[in-house]
């Protein structure tokens, strides 16, 4: 592949950062970097960051881009996950709710309040620990995990010569809404989505 002048102005540039990160270089991360700049629209956009003006290569837009990129990119990939509790204090209307239609006395409504939450967060890690498996089985066959957000609405991308193979995952067959996915579909390549499993019966799908 021929890589034109900005995207190896971009890629040292990245690479410049992540040592001051204390980061070793990352080829999977080059290869995601090279895909969004063969495909800019793929650029996830980043909290802070305004890109109406472009990445321009030593543009201080870009090196605040990819610095938060890639502290994404490596606290994703080499971080670890645990169960932690939503900061969203409960809504007191659902224990009158559950005391009126479900009888519950104050001591149940305690509990289900404990672990409503304590499920909620476990829900909330499924796709990170789904991510992560599936990163463990098809990485040696060469597909790319782009943790950390570092591709809008795929997951995972496998080079093939001068094409990829783009996928998007989902924890769910109803975890996709109407404007997510339309999103997806305007997007300027195929991105495959496999549903792990199906809402309506719970059974899983093999891919």
């Amino acid at each position: 592949m021929t890589i034109p002048a900005s995207a190896n102005e971009i890629l040292l540039q990245a690479q410049t950062i992540a040592k001051l990160q204390g980061r070793q270089w990352d080829g999977q991360l080059e290869h995601i970097l090279l895909f969004c700049i063969q495909y800019p629209t793929f650029f996830p956009k980043k909290a802070m960051v305004n890109l109406s003006d472009g990445l321009l290569p030593g543009s201080s837009v870009l090196q605040k881009y990819l610095t938060k990129y890639l502290s994404d990119y490596y606290r994703e990939r080499e971080g670890t996950i645990a169960l932690k509790e939503s900061a969203t204090r409960p809504d007191l209307a659902v224990d009158t709710v559950l005391s009126a239609f479900a009888q519950a006395d104050a001591a149940t409504l305690t509990l289900m309040s404990i672990y409503h939450r304590q499920s909620m967060a476990a829900e909330n890690l499924i796709g990170k620990l789904l991510e992560r498996y599936i990163a463990s089985a098809v990485e040696p066959l060469g597909w790319i995990w782009c943790c950390g957000e570092t591709v809008w609405s795929v997951d995972f991308l496998r080079p093939n010569n001068a094409n990829y193979h783009l996928l998007q995952i989902k924890n769910r067959t109803n975890s996709e809404n109407s404007s997510s996915a339309a999103i997806r579909m305007n997007r300027s390549l195929n991105i495959q989505v496999w549903l792990a499993r199906n809402a309506a019966d719970n059974q899983f799908v093999r891919w």
